[in-house]
């Protein structure tokens, strides 16, 4: 249960996503009758990747938080902070971009469409 209360924003997102993604489909075509509610085209793609990527971290997540858990222990204290404070911050910079871009692959890779 500690796990649903420290991982709520994650959840929420998650929820949202597949609520985007069961719920576009009706919507576009009360918006459009002529659209098709399973052909929706490169929006549909764009929602599943989205479904696929937030549900690839939230699994990524659960199995840090039920296989390391000192390493989860870790990033919940305030160890992690503390540590990432004492960081040169071209060190953060570089860290914080490295993890952007691998998050920007991971989605695109997620949202091409095979």
């Amino acid at each position: 249960m500690n796990f649903l209360k420290t991982n709520v924003q994650g959840l929420i997102a998650l929820v949202v996503a597949l609520g985007l993604f069961f719920g576009l489909g009706p919507l576009l075509q009360h918006i459009n009758p002529t659209a098709g509610v399973i052909d929706i085209g490169a929006l549909h793609l764009l929602v599943f990747g989205t479904v696929k990527f937030l549900l690839g971290v939230f699994v990524v997540w659960l199995v840090v938080a039920f296989d390391w858990k000192p390493f989860d222990k870790y990033l919940d204290t305030e160890a992690f902070a503390d540590d990432f404070r004492t960081l040169h911050p071209e060190t953060k910079a570089k860290l914080l971009v490295y993890l952007f871009i691998g998050l920007l692959i991971t989605f695109a890779l997620c949202a091409r469409g095979s």
